[in-house]
């Protein structure tokens, strides 16, 4: 049995394509054009529940043989009821342990880096040495003359000579090829090496950027260039052989995270931390009152509405609907409760012009993010335990939900020629709608008929 009767109307199956072309060029609409439908972003916390015992300071995605995944470390030693070394992978539906054999008290730091043997997943912390340990595959490996002290930053990068692993911590007087470097060191997969004369203090985030004079490592952290001219605190350049002080820095206030993004004026680093001015050590000194985030496009630092009323610990790019209308949008976490004088409890999101919450938010600081392996769903960690008033052990995530968008009859999230063709092609009476779907009756009339096609049409792009 059938929900409808074929075509038998002045539209028959046959000609729907010349119709539909016909229908539309005279409402001067093109048959290529469709609409997507706008994301309200949502708060899914199967991760958390019952989630992680300790906090989560680090995630990345990495491909240990059976599918991408995504990876966390922290503190924590049980994940999902999983006894587990500090670091864990979520396979989509549970958790996994990674290793049992991992010597750090905390994980701070996770990147994934081809040595040359193939991607390998690498990991930074503090507690037992070594301190930065590469997966074999079976098994946590120290990776060979790694700085000893405790390592908070990994980063990949090519400065010219082929990608590189960036590690940061609060090491001195470590020796490289180069000779002795403080603080930063780069790992070929052979060697070390320096990376310029090294820094004065530890590498919060990394972001690659071309500020115009060409491309460049930058980096914010507590860290500092002083000379006999103004001092710059905070933000670095490596143009792949020194180092420099960038756009004059900060205030003194601490700076956690960095990114690249393009908010539709041009692609900008953004910096996110506890400061109060960007572009100077103070405003007198040329800084412009930023509170605790800002935008650097290479010339000059720009204010995020009024920022946040506490810290950003992490900033992330995130495209919350693919390939829908929405472009990608910066998304910042930390302690704050307020983002842009509005509530916004310890997470928001910037459009580039303002910032809104994120439904009922975090109740507890939060420390990192990362994107799913498929990019569709944006991962939170951190100290929380409560997600948009929902339990979560220190992690959750957001993503778009699939949305029922109007006149959408073949449901593949457009209204376009092919939902045109399907209202043309079913037209006529559905027989028993009351208890059977007729997917092109839109308006719900059990016709249909004109009615729908108009519908179909109205709700084109």
């Amino acid at each position: 049995m059938t929900n409808r009767r074929n075509a038998t109307g002045p539209f028959q199956a046959a000609s729907a394509a010349a119709c539909a072309a016909i229908i539309l060029s005279g409402l001067g609409m093109s048959p290529c054009a469709a609409v997507a439908a706008d994301c309200d972003l949502e708060w899914d916390v199967d991760i958390g529940q019952p989630g992680l015992n300790a906090r989560v300071s680090a995630m990345t995605v990495f491909d240990d043989g059976s599918g991408p995944a995504l990876i966390v470390g922290g503190e924590f030693t049980n994940a999902g009821g999983v006894p587990v070394s500090r670091v864990a992978k979520w396979t989509g539906t549970s958790w996994q342990p990674f290793g049992t054999n991992l010597p750090f008290a905390s994980v701070l730091a996770l990147a994934v880096f081809d040595d040359g043997n193939g991607p390998k997943l690498y990991a930074g912390g503090s507690g037992a040495s070594p301190t930065l340990v590469r997966w074999t595959g079976s098994q946590w490996q120290g990776v060979p003359n790694a700085p000893n002290s405790w390592i908070g930053e990994l980063a990949v990068y090519d400065a010219g000579d082929g990608p590189e692993l960036y590690v940061s911590g609060a090491f001195v007087f470590f020796p490289t090829v180069d000779g002795p470097t403080d603080y930063i060191a780069r790992w070929n997969g052979q060697v070390w090496r320096s990376v310029g004369d090294g820094l004065v203090g530890v590498v919060q985030e990394f972001a690659p950027f071309d500020d115009g004079s060409g491309p460049a490592l930058f980096a914010v952290g507590a860290f500092g260039f002083f000379g006999s001219g103004a001092s710059t605190i905070g933000f670095g350049k490596f143009d792949g052989q020194a180092w420099s002080g960038a756009g004059g820095g900060f205030d003194g206030g601490a700076v956690y995270a960095l990114k690249l993004h393009d908010d539709g004026s041009g692609p900008a680093l953004y910096a996110g931390g506890d400061f109060h001015v960007a572009g100077g050590t103070s405003i007198p000194a040329g800084g412009i009152a930023a509170s605790r985030i800002a935008r650097w496009n290479g010339q000059q630092w720009s204010t995020l509405s009024s920022g946040m009323n506490h810290a950003v610990n992490a900033l992330m790019v995130f495209d919350e609907d693919g390939d829908g209308s929405n472009p990608p949008a910066l998304f910042a976490a930390g302690d704050f409760t307020i983002a842009g004088g509005q509530p916004a409890s310890r997470i928001a999101k910037w459009n580039g012009t303002s910032w809104s919450a994120l439904g009922g938010g975090l109740d507890g600081s939060a420390r990192i993010m990362a994107l799913s392996p498929d990019a569709q769903s944006l991962y939170v960690g951190g100290d929380f335990t409560i997600a948009d008033s929902q339990p979560a052990g220190r992690i959750a995530s957001l993503h778009c939900p699939d949305q029922a968008v109007p006149g959408d009859v073949d449901g593949d999230g457009d209204v376009d020629i092919d939902d045109l063709l399907a209202v043309i092609t079913a037209w006529g009476f559905c027989i028993n709608c009351e208890l059977i779907a007729c997917p092109a009756d839109v308006n719900e009339d059990c016709f249909v008929d004109i009615g729908d096609l108009l519908f179909v049409i109205s709700h084109w792009g």
